[in-house]
């Protein structure tokens, strides 16, 4: 759970277990929408584990997930994307990457809810992995990656 201190900045809640609805995609109130329902359809209950699981088989699927998840969503499966990144099962995964990386990139975006300062570091680590080696996505890489501008466009913010 995120909270306020007076001074404004957010406070990181220890993560104990599997977000709820309201951690997950802040509620099923007024604007609970498509892409809402899809993030509690696919993420709800999973715990890092088996989230790391379903992004290895349904990656793609769940790579656009990640731009509407809450801030809670986001500091409990993260990490389990990122895992994914870095172990061998991830080659030649340029779709995921791609997905992943824009999702990425409207979370650092937001101006409604800007993510908390520990989401953005792990958000631009990502980034800088993903920039790393960007063979192992896209075997064909060369000057015009399909993934630099998002990488760029995540790390200038």
């Amino acid at each position: 759970m995120v909270s306020r201190k007076k001074s404004g900045t957010r406070k990181k809640a220890p993560i104990t277990g599997p977000p709820t609805v309201e951690e997950l995609a802040g509620g099923t109130g007024a604007g609970y929408d498509a892409d809402l329902r899809c993030v509690v359809e696919h993420f709800l209950g999973l715990t890092q584990e088996e989230a790391r699981v379903a992004i290895e088989t349904r990656g793609i699927l769940l790579a656009d997930d990640f731009g509407y998840m809450a801030d809670a969503g986001l500091r409990y499966y993260l990490p389990a994307a990122f895992e994914y990144l870095r172990s061998d099962e991830s080659k030649n995964a340029l779709e995921f990457c791609l997905f992943f990386l824009g999702s990425l990139r409207s979370v650092i975006r937001r101006t409604h809810s800007r993510p908390a300062p520990d989401i953005v570091a792990l958000v631009k680590e990502i980034a800088g992995y993903c920039a790393s080696c960007p063979e192992k996505f896209d075997p064909s890489f060369g000057p015009a990656w399909s993934c630099a501008d998002t990488i760029a466009d995540i790390l200038r913010q």
